[in-house]
């Protein structure tokens, strides 16, 4: 889950931006979680976008911080819910094998 949110903001907002501002052909873009399948009408856009993905990735790589991520990853995913019955108790479990008296 979490690396989808990285591709959403590393590849998919920036490939349907160099799309729109770049490409002189049709191009097609199908991402299903971390693969991603990119298609040209024209290879020059092909070569272009190849160049462009390879220095996208290669200036991400450093600015991706685990604070960052972390940051990303509480505005996207739901906060946990404890469905314990007794949640301040929830690993106190009672168990003769797990006792050392036992």
């Amino acid at each position: 889950m979490l690396a989808n949110i990285y591709l959403h903001y590393v590849i998919d907002l920036w490939a349907e931006r160099w799309r729109r501002c770049e490409a002189t052909g049709d191009m097609i873009i199908v991402r299903y979680a971390d693969d991603i399948i990119v298609g040209f009408e024209q290879e020059t856009d092909a070569r272009r976008f190849l160049d462009a993905m390879r220095e996208r990735l290669r200036s991400q790589k450093h600015s991706m911080t685990w604070e960052r991520f972390t940051q990303l990853a509480n505005d996207w995913l739901p906060k946990p819910r404890i469905l314990h019955p007794w949640p301040e108790r929830r690993f106190a479990v009672k168990h003769p094998r797990w006792e050392p008296y036992a």
